[in-house]
């Protein structure tokens, strides 16, 4: 039963790594929307099994006569996800392949004092038998981890011949430098435009130049929570984002001037009411189609499950471009062995089998609507067949990951521009020179 499972586990690296080839170049993007992937099942062959950790300095914990596993998972993602539902679920399957095993949960924050990078950073040499064998963190904590060397990955890494389940993007995300960093399991939602279909019989277009020919159309937006994305995505659709040798970005300020004035147009032509450009949350947004004061919204494919008693009146589509559809940016979170210790190594490798296998995210993630890392994974909710289940598919085909150098700060830098030009009417230049300059 071991063996089986470290081969299983193994194809998880490896599609990881395969997938990660498609998706990490940061070239301009090619809007052209492309055929929904069919889910196939993979097959495993030739699975070469790391057997070395690199060599270092190992502080050694006090194991008790029984056996333990230390699981830690991240409050963030427990509040977006109820990581809960999900860890039972996987202790109530391992535990009756590994009824021995006394297995403890645990919930700390990603990053920060106390957090579980913290933790990892510095418990160590203080008191290694506390901490954690395996950990559920956000891509770019995983990164960092890796980058501070408390996360050591199998040296040689494993090689195989299969066909990736993974979506592309949760392969990048899980990526480092042709390396793989954990074992993706969900990722975050998919920007949607959501519109009336007693109003619009047909497809909205899908840029924004043709969107703001509609004499019709009344948008919705709650900037506080969307624009800032939004900005960032039609830039990225035009230009890469690098960071010069200090880590600070590197913005081209005309392209940030040409896409704040697609929104200074949409305002001008009162695309977007008084209404919306007053809002204060998403769900006011949602309100606000349901009294028929916007036609449209831009939301999220979370937010839109949660209104799933509201589909039979609209149609959704994904979010307009300045091309073409605007590709989605991701980020994502996943497992990773943190244990360090030779005996702890196999039983989270076990664990994580168990915690990555279809049925188990598949079946959480229809409850919460999660959108999960891998394609049968999601071939396995209800709405299979459904449109918007092919859509979300479609989309998340084509995402990117998000980048991980657009802090929060950023995106509130981003925010406010969005919210200047399109409340306070602030010209596209004066708000691009503020992002440039800063």
């Amino acid at each position: 039963m071991r063996i089986l499972n470290h081969a299983l586990l193994l194809f998880i690296f490896a599609a990881i790594m395969l997938t990660a080839c498609g998706s990490n170049s940061a070239e301009t993007e090619n809007n052209t929307t492309p055929t929904p992937v069919a889910t196939t099942t993979p097959l495993v062959t030739e699975i070469v099994r790391p057997s070395t950790i690199p060599e270092q300095t190992i502080p050694v914990a006090t194991i008790d006569d029984g056996m333990s596993l230390r699981i830690w998972t991240s409050s963030e993602f427990q509040a977006l996800y109820n990581s809960s539902m999900l860890t039972n679920a996987v202790i109530s399957t391992f535990s009756e392949t590994h009824p021995d095993v006394t297995l403890e949960e645990g919930t700390k924050s990603a990053e920060g004092n106390g957090g579980i990078l913290n933790y990892l950073l510095y418990g160590r040499d203080v008191a290694p038998s506390t901490l954690p064998d395996v950990v559920l963190l956000p891509s770019k904590t995983l990164r960092h981890a890796v980058d501070d060397g408390v996360i050591v990955m199998p040296d040689p890494p494993p090689t195989t011949t299969v066909q990736a389940d993974l979506y592309p993007v949760a392969g990048a995300l899980f990526t480092s430098e042709d390396r793989p960093i954990g074992y993706p399991v969900a990722l975050s939602p998919v920007p949607l435009v959501v519109y009336r279909n007693d109003v619009f019989t047909q497809t909205l277009p899908s840029t924004w130049n043709d969107l703001i020919a509609s004499d019709t159309l009344q948008l919705g937006i709650d900037i506080p929570s969307r624009g800032a994305r939004l900005l960032l995505g039609l830039y990225l659709s035009q230009r890469d984002l690098p960071v010069d040798e200090t880590g600070k970005l590197v913005w081209d300020r005309e392209t940030l001037e040409r896409v704040l004035s697609i929104l200074q147009t949409a305002r001008d032509k009162d695309i977007f009411p008084d209404a919306t450009l007053s809002t204060n949350s998403a769900e006011a947004v949602w309100q606000l189609l349901e009294s028929g004061q916007v036609n449209a919204l831009i939301t999220t494919s979370d937010a839109l499950f949660q209104h799933v008693d509201q589909l039979a009146d609209v149609r959704v589509g994904p979010l307009p471009g300045v091309d073409g559809p605007l590709r989605p940016r991701l980020t994502g979170w996943g497992w990773t062995i943190s244990t360090l210790q030779p005996q702890q190594i196999d039983l989270s490798a076990d664990f994580i089998t168990v915690a990555t296998a279809p049925e188990v995210i598949g079946s959480w993630s229809a409850t919460t609507f999660a959108l999960p890392a891998y394609k049968t994974a999601f071939q396995k909710w209800p709405l299979v067949g459904d449109p918007v289940h092919t859509l979300i598919d479609n989309e998340l085909a084509r995402a990117r990951p998000f980048p991980d150098h657009v802090d929060a700060a950023t995106l509130s830098l981003l925010q406010e521009a969005v919210s200047r030009v399109l409340i306070v009417g602030e010209s596209p230049a004066v708000a691009a020179d503020r992002i440039f300059n800063r």
